[in-house]
């Protein structure tokens, strides 16, 4: 069965841009898989269950944000 997922990639051509799409897939690899087909200059950045672009968004920068307070000195 079929599942939405919103798929967020940064573009190479365009540096610090978060792009994203929606689309259906049996999973979150095949959503990505998806994504690689549809934008091959696209690093893909997060895979998210539903249809909700900004909760997708939202919970990326989150994760972004604690990695980088992790990593700092």
């Amino acid at each position: 069965m079929l599942k939405e997922y919103v798929v967020l990639f940064v573009d190479r051509r365009n540096p610090g841009v978060l792009e994203g799409f929606l689309c259906e897939a049996e999973d979150g690899n095949h959503a990505e898989e998806q994504g690689m087909d549809a934008y091959p200059n696209a690093d893909i950045v997060w895979v998210e269950e539903g249809d909700d672009w900004q909760w997708a968004q939202q919970k990326y920068l989150t994760e972004m944000d604690f990695r980088n307070i992790q990593s700092a000195p």
